[in-house]
């Protein structure tokens, strides 16, 4: 990752450069895969290095004009359902499905602004609902071995612990940005 001054477009000069670690390669930087301008950092990511943080003194994301909301946000399509051929699952809070990750019979869906949800899939009943993480927006999940990790919005990413049963969750670290 090069890090170039264009002050003076007619004259870019390199100030600086990142290369991302990667152990036992001979070559002097892994393939970065994504990046993000944070307030006074960059982030990077790079497959398999995993994520960095780059302290940049001064940086910031440019400001971008918001534009005009849509209205009637909230609006939720009503579509038939034959529950015959399948179940769903809407959580109260209106939420878009973002994310689903299966262990046994024991669903984790993200949903968004509705947050993350714990159910109990039946074959032949359907959906039951165990437990919700409140009061959080959560846009992704996955396991990492027994604990579950989550994309937060601007709450960043948390780890929890599962150990006390399927809904039980235990924060263990948070990163913001």
């Amino acid at each position: 990752l090069f890090a170039v001054d264009v002050a003076d477009p007619s004259m870019p000069r390199i100030m600086d450069r990142f290369c991302v670690p990667q152990p036992g390669k001979d070559w002097p930087s892994g393939a970065i895969s994504s990046l993000a301008v944070g307030e006074g950092c960059v982030y990077v990511t790079s497959a398999p290095g995993g994520l960095f943080v780059i302290p940049v003194e001064g940086v910031k994301p440019a400001a971008r004009p918001q534009g005009k909301l849509p209205e009637n946000a909230n609006y939720r399509e009503q579509y038939p359902t034959d529950e015959s051929e399948f179940f769903v699952y809407k959580p109260k809070k209106e939420g878009q499905a973002r994310t689903v990750q299966v262990r046994g019979n024991i669903v984790y869906a993200a949903f968004g602004d509705a947050g993350l949800h714990v159910l109990e899939a039946t074959p032949g009943k359907g959906f039951r609902k165990l437990a919700e993480l409140e009061g959080r927006q959560v846009y992704d999940c996955a396991f990492c071995g027994d604990k579950l990790v989550t994309a937060e919005g601007l709450d960043g990413f948390a780890v929890y612990s599962l150990a006390g049963g399927p809904g039980v969750f235990r924060e263990e670290q948070r990163r913001r940005r």
